[in-house]
């Protein structure tokens, strides 16, 4: 099974991984959760295929049954820098004195929700650093630019209305 940055958009990790119950006899089933994640869904759908056929054959090759689910959590979405949405951002990120910088992320968020939704939403980076770990961190000086640049998202969005 392809896991792990599988190329420039896409990604596909193992979660978990449980089965059984008690410690002493053979275990009646193993079950995995993983995910996929890709800005092209071309690409996911691929990876997704890929996996498919990964616990398929497994499950042949061990005389076993294999069960495979899948659903879109995070739907792919992409914005050029020309959209209204990303020229948005940008203008509020420079009007509070940072230098906007676009680029892509196969992360999942809010935003692949509400893009999935029909409402363009971009995923603004805020300055975490070791985002996902143990050692996840934000400056006090990032969040409270943070709570600036969403004032300056709303009145950037409220001039546009008017």
């Amino acid at each position: 099974m392809p896991l792990g940055r599988i190329d420039e958009e896409t990604t596909a990790n193992i979660g978990k991984i449980e089965g059984g119950g008690a410690t002493n006899i053979v275990c009646d089933y193993a079950r995995l959760e993983a995910e996929a994640r890709s800005i092209a869904r071309e690409k996911l759908d691929r990876q997704i295929a890929a996996m498919r056929d990964a616990v398929s054959s497994a499950a042949q090759e061990y005389n076993a049954r294999g069960e495979f689910k899948s659903e879109i959590v995070y739907p792919a979405y992409s914005h050029d820098d020309g959209d209204p949405v990303v020229e948005l951002a940008k203008a509020a990120i420079a009007s509070i004195g940072c230098k906007p910088r676009t680029f892509r992320s196969g992360g999942g968020s809010d935003a692949n929700i509400f893009n999935g939704l029909g409402v363009p939403t971009v995923n603004l980076a805020i300055g975490y650093e070791h985002i996902h770990t143990t050692n996840e961190q934000i400056r006090a000086a990032d969040l409270a630019k943070t709570a600036e640049l969403v004032v300056a998202l709303i009145e950037q969005a409220a001039s546009r209305r008017r």
